[in-house]
């Protein structure tokens, strides 16, 4: 528990209850306390960071009463200079009917990266749950991090090659893994 002060406050899991008095059973104090963890649902599984690892972090779903309850989103995410929260980019295509064309538009989101997915980078596809806070506020939630490379960015002609809008290199397309 030591280890993971950092912070001026006295962090703690408000599910659990660190005060029990074991001297009377004769245990010894060295046993580790218990770890409130659940599962999301939504056909996230919980990570094993979440189940052994020591953090403790308000915002995370798995191990708060915090329920992801909203839009399921995915973006890349562009920058991680704050503390546990990162800026993923949405790019969309947008219909207008009086040209009978879409235009290509993009949108920022801060998202608050849990403990648990500490090797999420810059340049990762993430995929985000939104929670359902109180009408004041709305933070969304990184509940799984999956990792495409920017080989596998396109599904297209397998002899192509396109300018990837991650890294902006120009790569073969067929290098897809199924």
């Amino acid at each position: 528990m030591v280890d993971i002060q950092m912070e001026h406050a006295y962090l703690k899991e408000p599910t659990i209850f660190q005060n029990k008095k074991r001297v009377l059973l004769g245990e010894t104090g060295k046993e580790k306390l218990p770890r409130y963890y659940k599962n999301i649902g939504l056909g996230f599984k919980t990570p094993k960071e979440v189940i052994e690892g020591p953090y403790i972090d308000k915002k995370c779903p798995f191990t708060v009463y915090v329920s992801i309850g909203g839009q399921i989103l995915s973006g890349v995410v562009t920058k991680m200079k704050m503390q546990r929260t990162i800026i993923i980019c949405q790019d969309y295509l947008h219909y207008i009917r009086k040209y009978n064309c879409f235009e290509k538009n993009q949108k920022n989101m801060s998202i608050h990266l849990s403990l648990c997915f500490r090797g999420v980078q810059i340049s990762d596809i993430v995929t985000v749950g939104e929670c359902q806070p109180p009408e004041t506020c709305m933070i969304k939630h990184v509940t799984i991090s999956a990792k495409i490379s920017c080989q596998s960015a396109f599904l297209c002609d397998p002899f192509a090659h396109r300018t990837c809008y991650i890294c902006h290199t120009e790569q073969p397309v067929h290098l897809l893994e199924n």
